[in-house]
């Protein structure tokens, strides 16, 4: 059997040392150092297979001693740990300029991204931006857009309803207003009827003292002929006073149930008729759009269709 030696490790550690000593002070200047980059790529790939030489030929000794192995093991760490440090400080060099060379790719999109963003109304700064990298920025969009069209719909619902709300109070005032037209023309109806019913009055109880007057003169110049014919006389005036009091009040009864019904009659064709006019969408508003043909039986609504100007 082989004789087992921590000593057989190739390469030494004076040798390890010496190896990450001679690549510590590597550095690249700049995206534009390709020298610098080519070498530090060079040293880091140089260590890593050095590190892999090293940890194969660890687990080599412990295969074939395991007692050996917690030995192996400790130096083996003892050996990357040399190196190690300067492989991840070299492999964090190249990151950083990897980095910035895919930055300064994506300097060249950064107007159509923001182009774009701009059209889903989205906001995002430079750096953000160049972080991304082409799918991180089309997820970005995605979730962007999906919040903007949310915004748009929301925006159309409220305009919908703030419109719906303003057309129906315009409804509204407009069934007011023509209620309270309609409520005046009655009250002002009932005024003029009243006001005629009672000139109507005063002028007949001016006819009937003009002719008690008349009967009384008469009566005086009677009353010398004859006592029983003045009576009589009398008894009769005051008979066709009676007679011609009832027939006068009978008669502005008549008239003024006549008229009653007579007023009730026209309100209810006029509301019929104005409710004709609104079934068939007739305004204000609209009425040049039709014309009323008047025969003896109806009244007939036409909508005009067009109309050419004869120049």
């Amino acid at each position: 059997m082989e004789t087992l030696s921590l000593d057989k490790f190739s390469p030494k550690r004076a040798e390890l040392v010496a190896l990450a000593d001679g690549f510590k002070s590597l550095t690249i200047n700049g995206i534009d150092d390709l020298n610098g980059y080519r070498a530090v790529y060079a040293a880091k790939q140089k260590l890593k297979t050095t590190r892999g030489e090293i940890t194969k030929q660890g687990k080599s000794f412990r295969e074939d001693a395991l007692r050996f192995q917690k030995d192996v093991i400790a130096i083996e760490k003892e050996l990357v740990d040399i190196i190690e440090p300067i492989e991840k400080d070299l492999s964090a060099k190249l990151e950083v300029i990897d980095k910035e060379k895919e930055k300064q790719k994506r300097l060249g999109l950064l107007p159509d991204r923001k182009a774009k963003l701009i059209e889903i109304e989205a906001e995002a700064t430079d750096e953000e931006l160049l972080a991304m990298d082409a799918i991180e920025f089309q997820t970005f969009c995605n979730v962007k857009y999906s919040e903007f069209l949310a915004r748009k719909e929301q925006k159309a619902e409220e305009e919908r309803l703030k419109l719906k709300a303003e057309q129906d109070k315009l409804k509204a005032d407009k069934r007011k207003l023509e209620e309270e037209n309609r409520l005046a023309e009655v009250r002002k109806q009932a005024e003029k009827d009243a006001q005629k019913k009672a000139a109507e009055d005063l002028r007949l109880a001016g006819i009937k003292a003009e002719q008690d007057k008349k009967d009384a003169v008469e009566a005086e110049q009677k009353k010398a002929e004859k006592e029983k014919a003045d009576l009589i006389a009398k008894q009769k005036a005051n008979e066709d006073a009676r007679l011609a009091k009832e027939q006068a009040d009978k008669k502005v009864k008549e008239d003024k149930e006549k008229k009653a019904v007579e007023e009730e009659e026209k309100v209810k064709k006029q509301a019929a008729f104005q409710k004709f006019l609104k079934d068939n969408d007739y305004s204000e508003e609209t009425k040049s759009e039709f014309y009323l043909l008047k025969t003896n039986k109806s009244i007939i609504l036409y909508r005009k269709v067009s109309e050419f100007i004869i120049k």
